[in-house]
């Protein structure tokens, strides 16, 4: 943010008022002048930290939420428009994206879109960066996002990650109820095709086998426009375990190089091997080792993520030995055996990540080039010790930070382990992601990778800033 913001946001002296439109009385929450321009500099945080105050708390007045995300804002002649620079409301409306559980906090951004006219472009830019779509609220999207109406084009090319359920049956939910699933696969293709600068697609099929041919040609001849943003990351989080969806899917956006599988795969390979050179892989399930060479065909020198929720056997062991000296990241649910023989065939990590430490094993022989080590202490299987974290923290000279999640502060050795840290002078911090929070899919020069709005503009680019930090990573 440039001076010049900074010097027009302290000079603000006009009420900041934000209407509601569920409420007939007009009553507005007013940020006082006094609450921003003291004379002082002040920090945007300040600023932000009063209007997300009175953002969040504006909804609050009507007991609900937003129901309906997609229903473009529309401010009142009435509404009186803060005399902010457009880069400093950008800024204010960016600093309230997420929320403290890391997803987007849509009433805040629902509420700086009502602020006025100067305020309802930037928020709706961030309120449709990120979509969930389940059920009803995939058609009234659709209808949103359409070229014929007058901001359909431009609300569409916002998105940059979308996550949606297509096909029916057990498990997606009754055909009335919000969270049901009713996109068919054509309608799928209507929705891709009206997100021209989507980065990231996270996918649920349900009784969806495989993409009938002339749907997959149409998705290939949308996917090899040069105009759109070539497909980036993909999460296949549902599918059946004999579907060939991921094969057509990967073939269809060879541009993917992000992936997060959530099923069993068994399905017959194609005759070709994966052409996706992926940069990370997260696997919530092992697949067969055939499946996971042909995955990693085209990936020996890209691979630096690699997210495990199952320890691998030998067999998977020795498919991975070679992607092993490039990794940089390796995430394990658990620290076993296994888990500690795929470490040693990891010896540059930066990043290790561990969900659920040993109960007896200790965190032995690491990699010396370790910078960043986390681990988390669930309260359904809470560590007996700490003992073997605060022992492995002597062995690495190059660590620089410890994270964990809030309920390690409760543990009885979390104060040795936060001497041990000051000591090294190794930071500790106990505001980890939780296990089933999806990190933002971009290229990271250093760990740990966060949920952060800084990453947008990595998602932005239709040839590829992303690209050349790949290529630099």
């Amino acid at each position: 943010m440039s001076n010049t913001a900074c010097q027009c946001a302290r000079r603000t002296t006009q009420a900041m008022k934000m209407h509601h439109p569920n409420r007939g009385d007009r009553r507005s929450v007013i940020v006082t002048p006094g609450a921003i321009d003291t004379g002082q500099p002040r920090p945007l945080a300040i600023i932000v930290a009063h209007v997300a105050t009175h953002a969040r708390n504006l909804d609050s007045h009507s007991g609900q939420r937003p129901s309906n995300m997609h229903n473009s804002p529309v401010c009142t002649s009435a509404t009186v428009s803060p005399e902010l620079p457009p880069e400093l409301i950008s800024a204010i409306i960016e600093q309230l994206y997420y929320d403290e559980d890391g997803n987007p906090d849509r009433r805040a951004l629902y509420a700086c879109a009502l602020v006025s006219a100067a305020w309802t472009s930037p928020a709706q830019r961030l309120l449709f960066h990120t979509v969930q779509l389940h059920g009803p609220r995939a058609f009234t999207f659709l209808h949103a996002i359409h070229p014929a109406r007058p901001s359909g084009t431009r609300l569409g090319e916002h998105v940059r990650r979308l996550e949606v359920r297509i096909g029916s049956g057990p498990g997606s939910g009754s055909p009335t109820s919000p969270d049901a699933t009713s996109l068919r696969p054509t309608e799928f293709l209507t929705l891709l095709a009206h997100c021209p600068r989507l980065y990231e697609l996270i996918l649920r099929a349900y009784n969806v086998h495989a993409f009938e041919e002339p749907l997959t040609r149409a998705l290939a001849v949308l996917a090899s426009d040069p105009s759109r943003t070539p497909l980036r990351a993909l999460s296949l989080l549902r599918a059946g375990v004999q579907s060939p969806l991921l094969y057509q899917l990967l073939a269809v956006f060879p541009s993917v190089r992000f992936l997060r599988l959530g099923s069993e795969m068994a399905a017959p390979l194609p005759k070709s091997p994966a052409s996706v050179a992926l940069t990370e892989l997260v696997l919530y399930r092992l697949p067969s080792p055939r499946i996971l060479s042909w995955l990693l065909a085209s990936s020996l020198s890209t691979l630096v993520i690699l997210d495990l929720r199952d320890a691998p056997d030998v067999q998977l062991t020795e498919i991975l030995a070679p992607h092993g000296p490039h990794l940089r990241s390796l995430r394990l649910l658990r620290y076993n055996a296994r888990g500690a023989a795929l470490i040693r065939l990891c010896p540059a990590l930066e990043e290790l990540v561990l969900f659920q430490l040993s109960t007896f094993l200790p965190l032995a022989n690491l990699p010396q080039t370790l910078e960043h080590l986390s681990f988390r202490d669930f309260s359904w299987t809470s560590n007996p010790s700490l003992q073997t974290i605060i022992a492995a923290i002597e062995t690495l000279p190059r660590l620089r930070l410890l994270t964990c999640d809030a309920n390690a502060k409760q543990h009885g050795d979390f104060p040795a382990l936060r001497r041990k840290c000051e000591k090294k002078g190794i930071a500790l911090r106990t505001d980890a992601l939780p296990i089933r929070t999806f990190e933002d899919a971009v290229p990271v020069n250093r760990f740990p990778r966060r949920k952060s709005i800084s990453n947008f503009p990595l998602m932005n680019e239709r040839v590829g800033a992303a690209d050349q930090l790949m290529h630099q990573s």
